[in-house]
């Protein structure tokens, strides 16, 4: 049977990238995708912010000092809506300025983004994105890409909403939830926000303790294996 599709869901700090990571070492001919790579993708076209690789120390990154009159913010929005959607949204881009820079404002007041990478990741991609442009945003783009790539064996480390499971779910994908006491980032993100949320309730397919090092989280995997890929031979 091929390699069906993956998922992992988890709060932040739990080790979705780490479990990911180990799934491409351990499995060969997986690669890791992320909804969140063409989010950081938006967040490069509206602030000019160029991502490290250090994850961590990105999303603490301070933005206060990205400043710029609100019609260059409108038009940034614009440019960013259509390198996610590849069209304009009419006046998305106008909205999805109010959510980032609430309160009264001129049209050529210079006014500064006063959040986090982190922060701006949350806010961009779902009160902006999912909320304004459409609650399958980042699942079509992202399986855009897939399907250009001729369908390869993939595992989607970032997955945190009902639709994004649903999505995988119809292409025979299965879901692995990785979970970890007391996993926490400080980095200007919500823990209360709805993408640390919206799966509160919804079982996974498959869970896996990531509580202690790498070679457990192996064997964890290892033991999951046998019914991940049941799952997915059922689904196809």
């Amino acid at each position: 049977m091929s390699q069906p599709i993956l998922g992992i869901s988890g709060v932040m700090g739990a080790g979705k990238d780490t479990l990911a990571e180990r799934i491409c070492h351990v499995f060969p001919g997986y690669s890791r995708r992320k909804f969140g790579t063409i989010l950081r993708e938006a967040v490069t076209t509206l602030t000019g912010f160029a991502f490290t690789g250090d994850d961590a120390a990105d999303k603490a990154h301070d933005l206060s000092a990205v400043a710029m009159t609100c019609t260059r913010w409108v038009v940034r929005l614009s440019d960013t809506i259509h390198g996610v959607v590849g069209k304009s949204e009419g006046d998305v881009s106008v909205r999805m300025f109010r959510v980032l820079f609430p309160g009264e404002h001129r049209s050529f007041e210079t006014v500064a983004l006063r959040m986090t990478v982190g922060r701006l990741l949350q806010v961009l991609g779902t009160e902006c994105f999912r909320e304004l442009v459409g609650p399958d945003v980042w699942v079509d783009a992202l399986f855009r890409r897939w399907e250009a790539e001729g369908r390869p064996p993939i595992v989607v480390a970032d997955v945190r909403f009902p639709n994004e499971v649903a999505a995988l779910v119809r292409r025979g994908g299965v879901v692995i939830r990785v979970e970890r006491v007391a996993a926490r980032r400080d980095d200007g993100r919500v823990v209360a926000h709805a993408s640390e949320h919206a799966l509160d309730g919804v079982p996974p397919d498959v869970t896996i303790a990531n509580d202690g090092a790498v070679p457990d989280l192996d064997l964890g995997l290892m033991a999951a294996w046998p019914r991940i890929l049941a799952l997915a031979a059922a689904r196809r």
